[in-house]
């Protein structure tokens, strides 16, 4: 957020600008996932998320043979787990990328003939 405001500090005259003779300066702040970070965090991570997923499953099959409540909670806790596991390696694989771009603004005349 800090550096959102210096940048729109150092260039809020030129946003504003809108004189057809001048040239503008504008920019794009957006996050983007950095795929081979979160790939890394996979492949790094790669035993604790089998070892989860396998714990799932034995307790979908030990609940499919005797369905218990008990067993149900447990699955729903895990797969929260999981996915909340899942979620902190693509929050951590997000980085902020700003665009910079400068354009001439030019007039277009159009006449439409019918």
């Amino acid at each position: 957020m800090i550096l959102i405001m210096m940048i729109l500090k150092m260039f809020a005259d030129y946003i504003m600008d809108l004189d057809y003779e001048k040239n503008d300066f504008y920019f794009l702040y957006e996050y983007e996932i950095n795929r081979s970070r979160f790939i890394r965090l996979i492949i790094d991570n790669y035993t604790k998320l089998k070892n989860r997923v396998d714990a799932i499953k034995e307790d979908e099959r030990q609940f499919t043979a005797s369905p218990i409540e008990s067993l149900k909670n447990r699955i729903l806790t895990k797969e929260r787990y999981l996915k909340n596991l899942l979620v902190s390696f693509y929050v951590k694989s997000i980085i902020p990328i700003a665009y910079f771009f400068v354009i001439k603004i030019i007039e277009i005349n159009v006449s439409l003939k019918m």
